[in-house]
């Protein structure tokens, strides 16, 4: 049997010992994980709470993932771009793509760095997207959607990828 590829789900929170932390689990891309693993999909998570940037760049050279999904939200974004830059260069050829509650309000802020962003819940739709990448059964991705200000590839309603099957 064919390796089915990997997936990296990062959740990008590093501890701060702030008198007023408040820690929270990674559920959603625990939820991820479990979707990709139910597809046969080796899918692990890369939780920093605990760890340092330097820490995760060992654990995902080691891992060498085809897929890295980084969670985002505000108080997260300064990590996000961090590790999306540290992620692109050690893993050039691999697909970028960012998700959750910032990247759903503000799209556009992670064109720059970021192959592919994920809008709204992805628990469905970011496993068979990650499943169709990995099997390549795609010759290309259509983005359909716009948004008030022109953005290419971006829609303020809904959008949808539409793989094409060789």
């Amino acid at each position: 049997m064919n390796d089915p590829g990997k997936v990296a789900l990062i959740y990008p929170y590093f501890r701060t010992r702030s008198p007023n932390e408040i820690l929270f689990p990674p559920l959603g891309v625990a939820a991820l994980a479990s979707q990709l693993h139910g597809l046969g999909i080796d899918a692990r998570i890369f939780d920093c709470t605990f760890s340092t940037l330097e820490n995760l760049q060992e654990s995902l050279l080691s891992y060498g993932p085809d897929i890295v999904g980084i969670y985002s939200m505000v108080t997260m974004s300064r990590a996000t771009f961090r590790i999306a830059e540290m992620a692109r260069n050690c893993f050039p050829e691999c697909l970028l793509i960012a998700g959750g509650p910032l990247p759903t309000l503000y799209p556009y802020n992670f064109t720059g760095q970021f192959d592919a962003v994920f809008r709204g819940e992805a628990d469905l739709s970011f496993p068979i997207f990650a499943g169709t990448i990995l099997a390549e059964k795609f010759i290309e991705i259509i983005w359909i959607g716009y948004n008030s200000k022109t953005t290419p590839g971006f829609s303020s309603g809904k959008a949808c990828c539409i793989p094409i099957i060789r």
